[in-house]
């Protein structure tokens, strides 16, 4: 499934995959958290990725979520973290750094069912910051971070490049159309037995 699909498109999906998915991504956090649509997932068997867990860091910066970090002695990071697991979620943080992925890792709390009914009525986040414009924060899409160009450095945006993990990017276009042209190619290959 796609990050963020509505429920419209994961219902269209499981009606006419030949494969049913196994996993939907859906950009999940501390003050937004689509229960329906994580509710519908769970009960078709999907497994939950809770994207962007740390609202692109901007949830870093709530003070409601500060306040209950501090109560349970950890960082607003491993509180939510650990919130999408209450919530049954994998959740799937971002970093580079040796030092949060510990921490990220050391979730040996558990959140009081009052604290998890608090966390589920925080304000919605409106403005991710420099991510804002991105299409699963809200952005249009083709948007661009800053004036048009990539960032504050001014210069462009380079193209996508191919990830390690999966043979789907940029070349087949975007969108539903352009995974459509991925997996009919995956097809063709797969019938050749050119894919492995």
């Amino acid at each position: 499934m796609t990050r963020n699909s509505p429920p419209y498109r994961a219902i269209r999906l499981l009606e006419v995959a030949t494969v049913k998915p196994m996993v939907d991504q859906i950009l999940t956090h501390i003050s937004n958290t689509p229960h329906e649509l994580i509710a519908y997932a769970q009960a078709q068997g999907l497994l939950v990725e809770a994207y962007s867990p740390v609202a692109h860091g901007e949830l870093l910066k709530n003070g409601q979520a500060i306040a209950i970090a501090e109560r349970y002695g950890v960082s607003v990071a491993q509180l939510s973290l650990r919130y999408c697991l209450e919530l049954g979620l994998l959740p799937l943080p971002k970093t580079v750094t040796p030092a949060h992925m510990r921490s990220n890792a050391e979730l040996d709390f558990s959140i009081s069912d009052d604290d998890m009914a608090l966390l589920k009525t925080i304000d919605r986040i409106v403005d991710y910051g420099s991510a804002s414009s991105l299409r699963v924060f809200g952005g249009k899409p083709g948007a661009r971070l800053g004036t048009g160009m990539g960032t504050d450095t001014g210069r462009p945006i380079p193209p996508p490049q191919p990830s390690l993990g999966c043979a789907y990017d940029a070349r087949h276009g975007s969108g539903w159309s352009g995974f459509r042209r991925f997996a009919e190619g995956r097809k063709v290959l797969h019938a050749v037995g050119a894919d492995r």
